[in-house]
Formats: structure tokens, sequence, C-alpha cells
């Protein structure tokens, strides 16, 4: 049986203080990273994202944001990406919708250096204007 790991980054929506970010990247998105560079080396795994959570990864410990994006250029990580505040699209009328993606999609491409192909529909809401927005 095979199994895929989709791991799930939000800072967003955590309530977390700023200044507190950088403990909280260092201990989960950094200890997943561990994970697969030490013990699961070669093995491939998810890992999602919003634009505003990869913009405070950068700012806050580019190192980790570098080790990630060495993930996915390795190819053992794939990126999966969400609208850019991790917002429910269906509350929001289409063209704000597209543009939420559009300014996440932006982020990627400046710190990762790519867009992904596969994305994350936040909270898994739905209507008529989700798949046309994504």
């Amino acid at each position: 049986m095979k199994f895929i790991m989709v791991f799930h980054a939000n800072l967003h929506y955590s309530g977390l203080r700023p200044e507190i970010f950088e403990f909280v990247i260092r201990k989960s998105y950094g200890r997943i990273l561990d994970l697969f560079e030490q013990r699961f080396r070669g093995r491939k795994f998810c890992f999602e994202a919003s634009g505003f959570t990869l913009d405070m990864i950068a700012k806050v410990t580019p190192d980790i944001l570098q080790r990630l994006r060495k993930a996915i250029e390795s190819g053992q990580c794939e990126f999966i990406g969400s609208p850019y505040a991790h917002s429910i699209v269906s509350n929001f009328d289409y063209a704000d919708g597209v543009k939420a993606c559009e300014f996440a999609m932006q982020t990627y491409r400046r710190h990762l250096g790519m867009t992904p192909k596969t994305a994350w529909n936040p909270e898994c809401c739905w209507n008529d204007d989700v798949p046309r927005i994504y």
C-alpha cells in the first residue's frame, strides 16, 4: 500500500503573533524538512503553503525557504498552492477569487521559481466558480 503525506502550512489563520513565526516555522516546517532530508531521504512528500505563509518564511527564515526550494527542485517535494491568504474562494466573487490566486502565483514564482500544478481548496468549500477560479 502507498501513502502520501500532504503537509499543510498556514500561518495566516493560526492566530499566532508575528514575533513567534520564526519559532513555529523552525519547529514545524523546518522539522518536516529535517525528516525528509535525513530519515526519509529520497521519499516524496507534498507541502502546501499559502502565499502569505511563504512570504513569512522568506522574511524570517530564508534558510528554511532555500531548503524547501531545494526539495521542490529535486522532485522530492510537490508544492501545492492556495489563494494568497488561504481564503475561502467560494465566498468571493469570481474576479476577486482569480486575483487572490494570481497574487499567490506571483509569490510562488518570486520565492520558488515556479507555480504549482496542484491547488488546495481552503476549507473544501465549493460553488460553481471554484473550478474556473483555479
